[in-house]
């Protein structure tokens, strides 16, 4: 026997999915993922990174194409302290990051350390999320609520933030400053009541 359900009741048995994985490029970045001497292009579409090699005959040669449990909404490379290659750090839409290598030995991409730079109060920015890193590799910085600044030390394997109020509401950039003896960060940003006018200060 067949039973007829009403609309509602049948709308809530569906399973929709994506036939289609994502097209449309979040980020990208150049950095050497896959080995010490490896020139690579990673590029994040919605919920996957792509990895590019450089080949002199044939171009950009797609090397792998990996699925993340999370909408990317940032995506930095990094080299921790005495290592010869460099890390992925992601960031996903619920502010949760995962800090991915690549494993020349299994010829996979493995996830160092996961966790979580969620804060229980805060007002989420309404553009996303900041992230930035260190010319020097030290430390990862993050705004991620208004009025709010989170940095957290790369040499303590991203297991320690500091989190610090910033005054400036209405911020356009965050980047860090080369060549400084300790990380320094430099704001752009504008007036509340002054939105044509640029200013930028920095924070150490």
């Amino acid at each position: 026997m067949v039973t007829i359900k009403s609309k509602e009741e049948a709308m809530s048995y569906h399973y929709v999915a994506s036939a289609q994985p994502a097209t449309a490029v979040r980020a990208a970045i150049v950095c050497n993922f896959l080995s010490a001497s490896a020139r690579n292009l990673v590029i994040c579409k919605s919920n996957r990174i792509e990895v590019h090699e450089y080949d002199s005959e044939q171009g950009l040669v797609a090397a792998m194409d990996e699925p993340l449990n999370g909408r990317i909404v940032s995506l930095k490379s990094y080299r921790p302290p005495n290592e010869s290659k460099d890390v992925l750090f992601i960031l996903t839409e619920r502010l949760l990051f995962c800090i991915l290598e690549y494993d020349e030995q299994k010829k996979k991409i493995t996830s160092r350390c996961t966790g979580s730079v969620k804060d229980k109060i805060g007002r989420p920015l309404d553009d996303g999320p900041q992230v930035a890193v260190d010319p020097n590799n030290r430390v990862i910085s993050m705004r991620l609520y208004e009025g709010l600044f989170k940095v957290i030390a790369v040499d303590q394997g991203l297991k320690e933030s500091v989190t610090m109020r910033m005054k400036e509401l209405r911020v356009l950039d965050v980047q860090f400053l080369h060549e400084c003896l300790k990380p320094t960060i430099a704001v752009l940003y504008n007036e509340l009541d002054d939105t044509a006018t640029r200013h930028m200060t920095s924070y150490t």
